[in-house]
Formats: C-alpha cells, structure tokens, sequence
C-alpha cells in the first residue's frame, strides 16, 4: 500500500461509475466497500505517555514496533523547558527534532525519516532540559502503511 490515504486507481472506478446510467449501482457499491476496507486499515495508533520528571536521556517508546508512519508529535509539560526529538533506530524523523517544549503545547508533523519497518525501535529523546516536569506526549503512529 502506498503512502497516500487512498487508492487512486479505486477513486477513479468510483468516478467512472457514478456517471454510469443506474445498472452500475453495483460496480459503486463494490468500489464504495474498497475504499472502505482500504480505509480501516489506515488505523491511528497512538502512544502517548508522560513523563514526571524529565532528564536528558533516551525514553524508549517501543522495542519492537509494528509496521507504521510516524505523523506527528504532540508535546507539552507542566513547567520548565526541554528539547525533545523523536528517533527510529537511532535516526531523527526530519520534522520531530529538536521540538522546544514548554507549558504551551506544540505540534510537530513528521515529514521525511518517518516510516517504521516491524521490529524498530522508536525513542524519545530529552535534552536541554531545564526543570521540565509532567513531560506529556503522544506520537500520532499510522498502521497498515
């Protein structure tokens, strides 16, 4: 499956389709149910945690984690500041680096580096911390990609 959140080849069946005359109702229909198992498999899978007191240090989300792109960071805390940066094996997905975190929440979108292959390691990583405390997060993860 491809990166795109549907299948353009799908679309244009159902495009087709709909400027038939009525006798391909069914063609819609089957097109329609496509789209909708095409779309099921495309799960949000977050993982969101906290962290009390944040230290400069490797935060290691998941050992071995499923197959999935990473969309995007949400992240704020409590008080106090730090630097985080989301890694797959080590490596930082272009977009979720160096992210100033503070009491105002930010997002951050990935937008390169971001696909995990089954097995990976995903971590979050502080630093530059100065007194962050209640470090909360979630990394917004799309399965079946």
């Amino acid at each position: 499956m491809s990166n795109s959140f549907y299948d353009e080849e799908l679309l244009v069946r159902l495009n087709e389709a709909i400027d038939q005359p009525l006798d391909y109702n069914r063609e819609v229909s089957t097109a329609i149910q496509q789209l909708q198992v095409g779309a099921d498999s495309l799960r949000i899978d977050p993982i969101s945690g906290m962290i009390e007191e944040g230290k400069d240090q490797e935060y290691v989300l998941n050992l071995s984690s499923p197959a999935s792109m990473i969309n995007k960071l949400i992240i704020v805390c409590l008080s106090g500041t730090v630097t985080a940066t989301i890694k797959i094996n080590g490596v930082s997905v272009t977009g979720l680096e160096a992210v100033s975190v503070s009491s105002i929440q930010v997002e951050a979108l990935a937008t390169a580096l971001n696909n995990v292959l089954a097995g990976d390691r995903l971590s979050l990583f502080l630093s530059s911390s100065v007194s962050p405390v209640n470090v909360s997060f979630t990394l917004e993860r799309l399965k079946g990609i």
